[in-house]
């Protein structure tokens, strides 16, 4: 849905990630689909009845290999239609099952070193290019390289994979009239856990002149039309869970990226868990979040300011016996929750957010990212799942329009 509240005429568009519904197969999702998206758009009391209601859409290789089937997909395009629904970004970051077995740091394979994630995220910017949109315009988001634990060497595939991706976007453009980019997402533990290392690899594998001269000779284009390209199709989904967690001020992580070059084509509107600090009381709470699908990674800091990461909850629990540091932990609550029973959330850098992009639009693309709803403690599952997404999306409405007034006063 449109959600543009600021001076300018830019187009905004809001809706959630449908990655929370469950579907191993297509059929099982389209049911998941079917059964959850019309019932979130109508409860949504922010939005007018006649408005088109857009879609974060959640699509593993199992769910793509479908699609590309005519008879699936017409059928998904005239259910879209009927519904006055239209998809404006895809999650392509989950290649696998995402619900109900462990998917833990398995969520990362194949990772960018390899070519069926090369395969699947081409595969992903066609078919997005035959959903289209009235502005013909979509974006995928994707894994940022791979888990740091396997990085050592892999900088280099992982930035040829990325410039081949580039070569195939601009030839889907030429071919359709229709624009898809890749949205690389930092997240803690990865190759690329932070704006700095972002900015970083991209300075380093992307933006230099021999990346540029790989894209020209593959696409068969100038190299001021590869740098164009390259600008273009490849940039940044910026997951305000993700960035909290790791103590980035979110206003600064994004100035980053604009003086950088590279283009925040999405935000994952998310929030974390914060223990401030994360003594005996609220650690106690927290193992009640230590479960066994997701990775939770932790960031610790202490009093001097300093980091210490971990790769699940476990693990901090075991190993970091400090009681007055605050601990971010990289659990997707939702967003309209300021607080927990025995902790807090980084719902408030979520705010901030919001505000400056409702004052000067950071990008077109906004998606409430709440995965976990499966795996929520009972306490916070107290209402129906389309009631509680319905709930974020209102709220995100909400900021945007307290911030829009305030500063047009």
């Amino acid at each position: 849905m449109n959600v543009t509240h600021s001076n300018t005429a830019t187009p905004v568009h809001l809706s959630y990630c449908t990655n929370v519904h469950a579907g191993k197969t297509w059929s099982e999702a389209f049911d998941a689909l079917q059964e959850h998206v019309p019932a979130v758009r109508d409860a949504c009391t922010a939005r007018a009845a006649d408005d088109a209601f857009g879609l974060g859409l959640r699509l593993s290789f199992a769910h793509l290999e479908s699609l590309e089937d005519h008879a699936h997909f017409e059928r998904f395009h005239a259910w879209l239609k009927a519904e006055n629904l239209y998809v404006f970004t895809i999650n392509g970051f989950p290649y696998g099952a995402f619900h109900g077995e462990t998917v833990k740091a398995d969520v990362y394979r194949p990772d960018w070193t390899e070519p069926e994630r090369l395969d699947y995220t081409r595969r992903l910017v066609s078919l997005a290019a035959k959903l289209d949109n009235p502005e013909h315009k979509i974006t995928i988001s994707t894994l940022p390289g791979t888990y740091k634990e396997w990085a050592d060497g892999a900088s280099e595939a992982i930035a040829s994979h990325w410039l081949d991706c580039v070569v195939h976007c601009l030839k889907v453009q030429q071919d359709t009239g229709v624009e898809v980019s890749i949205a690389i997402e930092p997240e803690p533990c990865c190759l690329l856990e932070t704006a700095d290392e972002l900015v970083e690899f991209f300075a380093r594998w992307i933006q230099s002149d021999a990346a540029c001269r790989q894209v020209a000779r593959r696409a068969a284009v100038s190299q001021q039309e590869a740098a164009d390209a390259i600008a273009r199709y490849l940039g940044v989904c910026h997951d305000v869970c993700h960035s909290a967690v790791e103590f980035e001020p979110a206003l600064e992580a994004v100035q980053k990226y604009k003086l950088a070059n590279i283009p925040v084509l999405k935000i994952q509107l998310s929030s974390a868990l914060r223990l401030s600090p994360a003594d005996v009381g609220a650690r106690a709470a927290l193992a009640e979040f230590d479960e066994p699908v997701y990775l939770h990674q932790v960031v610790r800091r202490n009093g001097q300011g300093d980091l210490q990461r971990y790769t699940d909850i476990h693990e901090a629990m075991s190993k970091d016996h400090d009681l007055t540091a605050e601990w971010r932990v990289h659990f997707h609550v939702p967003v309209f929750l300021d607080a927990m029973n025995a902790f807090g959330t980084t719902q408030g850098v979520l705010a901030d957010l919001l505000a400056a992009q409702a004052n000067q639009p950071i990008t077109t693309h906004l998606e409430v990212e709440t995965y976990t709803w499966d795996v929520l403690p009972d306490a916070y599952r107290n209402v129906a799942m389309a009631d509680a997404i319905a709930r974020e999306l209102d709220w995100v409405q909400l900021q945007l329009r307290v911030a829009s007034s305030l500063s047009a006063a």
